[in-house]
């Protein structure tokens, strides 16, 4: 018997079906968990902008770490950070 808004699924089952949508649509797309690998281009000032605002690109640095993930994986944070100063003539230093 079921109650009002309830599935005509008994306990039992619809916690399997449950459970196994929230595993199906976790893990869609997902070969391998641990092999994945994002990566995304560094963002910076484009150069036909540097004129308009009068600065220079005086540095670009990078810096990466690299450290054993969880479940054997291997995770590698790359930050790219870019300095900027007046150019000189336009009241810069």
């Amino acid at each position: 018997m079921t109650e009002e808004g309830e599935s005509g699924l008994p306990v039992s089952r619809r916690s399997f079906v449950t459970a196994t949508a929230a595993v199906a649509t976790a893990t869609a797309g997902c070969g391998n968990p641990t092999q994945q690998s994002f990566e995304a281009s560094a963002v910076g000032l484009p150069d036909e902008t540097h004129e308009p605002l009068e600065v220079t690109e005086t540095a670009l640095e990078e810096l990466t770490l690299s450290f054993d993930g969880p479940a054997g994986s291997r995770v590698e944070l790359t930050n790219h950070a870019g300095v900027y100063d007046r150019t000189v003539g336009t009241g810069g230093q």
